[in-house]
């Protein structure tokens, strides 16, 4: 790939309960890096029981430009693909998530500003760890208010719980929702896009499509009722998709769909994170994912598999893509 770990922006790794700080330690003294990557370490299972520890990174070749440590939050400032304004690449955390995602939220608007861009109105993509998926709704309010992004919500398996490489405790997670429940965010936002987009320029397009409308057995809509993505800066940033099949090749080909519309392809999709109610259907996700891309629209992109339920409690997983746009517009 023509990279070292000096070009690492951001690392997502899941770990066993209270493991989370030795990880970090570990992580950080194996790179010996000048730019710290932004970690987010999710004490949450992987895809298989006897591996219970991965790691999924992005790298720009070339390396961070500059990186930032807040109380809550730390990101890392690259400029890949040439897109001048450059990318930020953030994880923070709040304790409690229901009353703390505001002043998360706050915080990242700041970070964004101190690496040059407009504010917390720049980010062009999110993923959250819930411990409780009673907290979704802070979340996705939130966000709705401060950008115009892809959002993705997932909840850290029960007993377990999430924190960014800004914190420093391995507090237990609740089982159910409490005061206290945690959320960590994910995210990348796209500086000054969000200028662009106000103004009308061209430079950051956002993509509006249904999701699959799943009932729970209430009656009640249950789970992101929208696709949305972004495209900026060469890049395509699609939220989670919701799958019914349990191969997930639905949701997969819904994520190809997606990428159409934005003027990009499956073949162009970079990385993609599925997230499987249980872990016993992963085995089902790789054979879907074979068929999806490997089969229909080669070359794959990388992936990874965690157990965490989703906002759509029939769903058996939830997809979530980045892909690149064509060099051209043929």
């Amino acid at each position: 790939a023509n990279a070292t770990t000096e070009d690492l922006v951001e690392c997502f790794v899941n770990v066993p309960a209270g493991q989370r700080q030795a990880v970090e330690r570990a992580i950080i003294h194996s790179l010996n890096a000048t730019f710290t990557p932004a970690l987010t370490i999710v004490e949450m299972p992987g895809e298989f029981p006897g591996l219970p520890t991965s790691m999924a990174c992005t790298a720009v070749q070339g390396g961070p430009d500059k990186s930032v440590k807040r109380k809550a939050v730390t990101a890392v400032k690259a400029t890949p693909w040439g897109y001048n304004p450059g990318f930020a690449w953030l994880s923070g955390s709040a304790h409690t998530c229901s009353t703390g995602i505001q002043d998360l939220g706050a915080e990242i608007g700041d970070v964004v500003r101190e690496l040059g861009g407009a504010g917390a109105e720049d980010l062009v993509d999110c993923l959250a760890f819930v411990d409780s998926l009673g907290d979704a709704g802070a979340v996705r309010k939130w966000y709705s208010k401060a950008t115009l992004g892809a959002l993705t919500v997932v909840q850290t398996n029960p007993g377990q719980t999430s924190f960014s490489s800004s914190w420093n405790t391995t507090s237990s997670a609740p089982t159910k929702p409490t005061s206290t429940s945690s959320c960590t965010l994910r995210c990348v936002a796209a500086l000054n896009s969000s200028r662009a987009l106000a103004s009308g320029k061209r430079g950051r397009r956002i993509i509006v499509d249904e999701d699959f409308a799943v009932d729970d057995d209430a009656g009640k809509s249950d789970g992101g009722r929208k696709v949305q993505a972004v495209s900026v800066g060469g890049f395509v940033f699609v939220s989670g998709v919701h799958a019914r099949n349990t191969n997930a090749t639905d949701a997969i080909d819904k994520v190809k769909s997606t990428l159409v519309s934005a003027s990009s392809r499956g073949n162009l999709t970079l990385n993609c994170m599925f997230f499987a109610k249980e872990q016993d259907s992963i085995q089902s996700i790789f054979v879907g994912f074979r068929k999806g891309f490997n089969a229909d629209a080669p070359p794959p992109p990388s992936r990874g598999e965690y157990t965490a339920p989703s906002e759509c409690s029939m769903c058996p997983s939830v997809v979530k893509c980045v892909a690149a746009m064509p060099l051209t517009t043929d």
